[in-house]
């Protein structure tokens, strides 16, 4: 049985940043940030051993999607700098939650994947991880990047969320298209998700001095 490539960066990234978070090198917005990835990896794992079991996993799916992209929106609500901008992803999170909640229950169906809400979410997302960086390019003051983990973090949401967007689309249409494109998407899912978490595990990394720890 062949396990998903991604579940092994998943879960290293979830180690190291437990071992940072006991070294006390994380902010206080990236504390609980390791036991979401732990949550994340169970949920992969099991909805993985679904599919495997030809189990539906869409429900699954479904509600473990809403909860990451809630979380994500509040990492990138920790890093802005404006009120406004703060205001604005408070709201968008409510709204989009009750949306997504809506369209699942009521329209689409628990046993499809909320392809058009994902979307939304996704969409969000690239908005606010855009609006970001124009902060960080324009604060007055000099930001080493390297040693800045919202950097990483939020360089790893918009480049995965921008290259995800195109494919939700096709998410309830795939079954219908050749075995090779298939395989095709499935990799590049893979890809995207491997370096999602590998920038994840590159921000915890970046809060560790290992010129002091050498030393």
């Amino acid at each position: 049985m062949n396990v998903p490539i991604h579940l092994i960066f998943i879960l290293l990234s979830a180690i190291v940043g437990f071992i940072v978070l006991l070294k006390g090198a994380l902010p206080s917005y990236l504390k609980f940030f390791p036991l979401f990835l732990i949550c994340t990896f169970i949920v992969e794992v099991i909805g993985w051993q679904l599919g495997v079991r030809g189990i539906n996993n869409v429900i699954y799916f479904n509600f473990s999607s809403i909860i990451s992209i809630i979380y994500f929106l509040y990492i990138i609500h920790e890093l802005l700098i404006s009120r406004i901008a703060k205001r604005i992803i408070i709201i968008c999170a409510i709204v989009y939650t009750i949306v997504a909640l809506t369209n699942i229950f009521f329209i689409h169906g628990m046993h499809v994947f909320h392809t058009m809400t994902w979307s939304v979410g996704s969409f969000l997302i690239i908005i606010f991880c855009v609006y970001f960086f124009y902060e960080l390019f324009t604060r007055p003051y000099f930001i080493n990047l390297r040693r800045e983990p919202g950097f990483w973090i939020v360089t790893g949401l918009l480049f995965f969320n921008a290259c995800a967007l195109p494919f939700s689309g096709l998410a309830n249409y795939i079954y219908q298209f050749s075995p090779v494109l298939i395989r095709s998407f499935y990799w590049m899912l893979s890809f995207l998700n491997v370096l999602l978490y590998l920038l994840f595990t590159i921000a915890f990394l970046c809060r560790i001095n290992f010129q002091r720890s050498m030393s």
